[in-house]
């Protein structure tokens, strides 16, 4: 263990969400690694601010005490840059007033942000979130988004943004406890699927509402329940043990629909599902999972993140532009599928995907290994401007 101590200051969503305690896992573990240190961090819940009612969370004298007590002050990652009515006074879910920026002395380093804006979605406060980037590169932050396609959306709402820099999301390198999950059947093939069950209406086909009235149109014709159909004619041809993955708390309304369009051999023979689990604590146990699983069939940007982090073979369901955003940019876009293709082409992909295992397992180690090459680098760029503030304390 390295005897030098890097005291962090860290505002992010730790205990609510299990793909943001990921990322704030692997960035931990991984800038600790690459600068040599161990880190004594101060967390800030991003979330706790909101749900507290609190719209600012940084305050000049706050920030002269972060200042005087912490050598790197990190905001992010995960979907901070979002475009609720709410955050007017940066256009950011972290509240302070962007002149505060330039009373740090110490580094100041946005970390992997996502830009979320789902297609047609306004997003409020954009002069906001541009004045805040633009104080960012005047009192010289780091200012990076993830690699989901953040920085195209993010310029085709604002322009240019050069000094933006695109870096892995950290929760590719979440810890893993190395325990086999209670879930995962050692003579089956284990295919997690994780559907999202937030902003539903911006995810599905609109006609979905009023087909899932009724069961037999549920069953025969949403999306859901083609989906439900397809899987049991997989399971018919193949060992299939299907494993639920809700990750918030929205998902588990919408695993409860997929099971209602079941056909009951698929639910009660080849279905189970995790528990969600919430936090930084909690990520390594919970990704187990995904480590262990055979292909990772997923809705949200973290199970497409978090399974190829895990070497897991992955098909997206691309009903938000960061997991084809995501893929894309590390070269695998064949690995999703958009909603409009529909779900027969999701398990049709996934079948692709289980004819050679071991041939993309081997595919997913190289792609890792150049993004963590690239996740080096920018904390190299870290160490050098903590080096240029002060000395590591001893």
């Amino acid at each position: 263990m390295s005897l030098r101590e890097l005291r962090v200051f860290h505002a992010a969503t730790f205990g609510h969400n299990i793909g943001d305690g990921a990322l704030v896992a692997g960035l931990h573990a991984t800038l600790a690694e690459d600068l040599d240190v161990t880190l004594r961090v101060t967390e800030d819940d991003v979330l706790e601010h909101k749900l507290a009612g609190r719209t600012r969370a940084l305050t000049p004298e706050r920030i002269d005490r972060i200042d005087a007590t912490h050598d790197l002050v990190l905001i992010g990652g995960g979907g901070l840059m979002e475009g609720g009515p709410e955050n007017r006074l940066n256009g950011l879910n972290y509240g302070f007033d962007p002149s505060c920026l330039e009373r740090f002395t110490i580094p100041v380093v946005f970390y992997a942000m996502g830009f979320n804006q789902f297609r047609g979605e306004r997003f409020h406060h954009l002069d906001r979130l541009r004045e805040t980037l633009a104080v960012a590169r005047q009192t010289s932050a780091l200012v990076s988004v993830r690699n989901d396609h953040s920085k195209r959306r993010l310029e085709a709402a604002l322009g240019p943004c050069p000094h933006v820099h695109v870096i892995p999301d950290p929760g590719l390198w979440v810890p893993t406890a190395g325990v086999r999950p209670l879930q995962l059947q050692h003579d089956a093939l284990n295919i997690v699927l994780q559907l999202a069950g937030d902003r539903r209406g911006a995810r599905f086909p609109g006609r979905d509402r009023w087909l899932a009235f009724h069961r037999a149109t549920r069953r025969r014709f949403t999306w859901l329940g083609r989906l439900a159909r397809a899987l049991a004619d997989l399971a018919a041809r193949r060992p299939l043990n299907l494993i639920l993955c809700p990750h918030v708390p929205a998902d588990h309304a919408l695993v409860g629909q997929f099971l209602d369009a079941c056909p009951a051999p698929l639910a009660r023979r080849h279905t189970t599902s995790v528990g969600m689990m919430k936090g930084v604590a909690q990520a390594p146990a919970f990704f187990d999972l995904y480590r262990g699983a055979d292909a990772v069939v997923g809705m949200r940007g973290h199970s497409a993140i978090c399974a190829v982090g895990a070497g897991t073979p992955f098909v997206g369901i691309g009903s938000h532009d960061k997991v084809r955003g995501f893929l894309d940019e590390i070269g695998l876009a064949d690995r999703v599928v958009e909603m409009a293709a529909g779900p027969d082409r999701v398990v049709q992909r996934l079948e692709a995907l289980l004819e050679d295992l071991d041939g993309e397992r081997r595919r997913l180690v190289a792609v890792r290994g150049r993004l963590r090459q690239v996740t080096a680098a920018f904390h190299a760029r870290i160490g050098a401007r903590i080096g240029a503030s002060s000395e590591l304390c001893v």
